[in-house]
């Protein structure tokens, strides 16, 4: 019989709760697999109590304190869970991660997963000109889970990149599927995680999505954070560089968001510029983010880049962001994300509430005074 042993494990330069958790997740899987002494087979059950500094204790002897505080309560509730956090809250929302990787890892299998898809609109037309892939869960479990939620979870645990496939793929298919009904969509802009571009192969991947269903290259569109992109290495700019080339357009999105500087930005293979809505909700309201705006679209143009705006609410902010030269507008203003069967009918209805173009308002007065 072997008797019970504590060891302690030092996490550092930890950014995130769901660190932790992933942490978490890998040590009971090891637990899981039997250990062999002395030619015999052993199976362990480990109990795990966590404390954060400096919310859990200032000292090491009050971290330790908080730790085994928690793990007794762990062993002594000996339940499904063989793990606690000395705080409440914390703990709650570990429970909810690690059940949301759990979730996750059957959601493409049992369909859970589908594609919505938000216009954006050409300012100098007023028309759709391309849409925005944004990926949808619910489960009957966890219900519907925001992506800002579950999306940092299968990053974590790798199942972002069987994700991000199936995304591409099914974008991909749709999109031949309306090329095929002779309805214009224009591009579809399809957004990869930053960990996504650690696949030495991902430009082969998507050659190959774009060679089954037989799709020119500029019908796609790749959307990375700014922050995922300051967080690359090389070998992941290597990767844009091969996406780059097979004649996919490349945008930043939520620019301004992050800590980019203009030398990063210029030596990027990029196409393509969104504006943050945090910078758009402003307009109207703060002189500084409409002065950052216009810097934003002024250095974009200047690099030769589109711009995008989302997060579009309010007519107002639409004519602003027009008059100051940005080439693409998204947001509710003129519709919410919808599933594939509707997008059929914002095409063939136009149903777009669009300001009046510089164009159409120059016809309006001659048509008036010839009047």
């Amino acid at each position: 019989m072997f008797n019970q042993t504590e060891l302690g494990l030092l996490l550092t330069d930890i950014k995130q709760i769901d660190h932790i958790t992933w942490v978490i997740k890998r040590l009971q899987d090891a637990f899981e697999i039997s250990f062999e002494v002395k030619e015999q087979e052993i199976y362990a059950s480990a109990y795990i109590g966590i404390s954060i500094f400096p919310h859990d204790g200032q000292t090491v002897e009050d971290l330790y304190s908080s730790a085994a505080n928690a793990c007794s309560y762990a062993e002594k509730n000996n339940g499904s869970n063989r793990y606690v956090f000395a705080s409440q809250s914390i703990n709650a929302m570990a429970i909810r991660q690690l059940k949301i990787e759990s979730c996750l890892r059957g959601a493409i299998e049992n369909n859970e997963l589908q594609l919505y898809y938000q216009p954006q609109i050409e300012t100098s037309s007023g028309r759709v000109a391309a849409f925005e892939v944004l990926l949808r869960w619910h489960n009957p479990q966890l219900g519907d889970v925001n992506p800002d939620e579950f999306i940092p979870v299968a990053e974590q645990s790798g199942l972002i990149n069987s994700i991000g496939y199936w995304v591409l793929y099914g974008a991909c298919k749709q999109l031949r599927e309306w090329l095929d009904s002779s309805l214009e969509v224009g591009s579809l802009a399809v957004n990869v995680s930053g960990v996504q571009l650690c696949q030495p192969d991902l430009a082969n991947r998507i050659h190959e999505i774009l060679t089954e269903f037989d799709l020119n290259p500029h019908f796609l569109e790749i959307e990375l954070t700014e922050s995922s992109l300051v967080d690359s290495d090389d070998k992941s700019f290597a990767v844009l560089e091969q996406i780059k080339e097979l004649g996919l357009q490349i945008t930043i999105d939520d620019f301004g968001t992050g800590y980019s500087s203009f030398s990063y930005i210029k030596n990027m293979p990029l196409s393509c510029i969104k504006i943050d809505r945090s910078f758009v909700t402003d307009i109207g309201k703060d002189t500084n983010a409409e002065k950052l705006i216009a810097s934003i679209v002024s250095m974009a143009h200047g690099l030769e880049l589109k711009v995008v705006a989302e997060g579009i609410e309010e007519q107002h902010q639409a004519e602003h962001l027009t008059a100051l030269g940005c080439e693409l507008l998204q947001g509710y203003l003129y519709s919410r994300p919808v599933p594939q069967e509707e997008v059929a009918k914002i095409l063939t209805m136009q149903l777009i509430n669009r300001p009046e173009t510089a164009h159409e308002s120059n016809e309006r007065d001659e048509s008036i005074s010839e009047a």
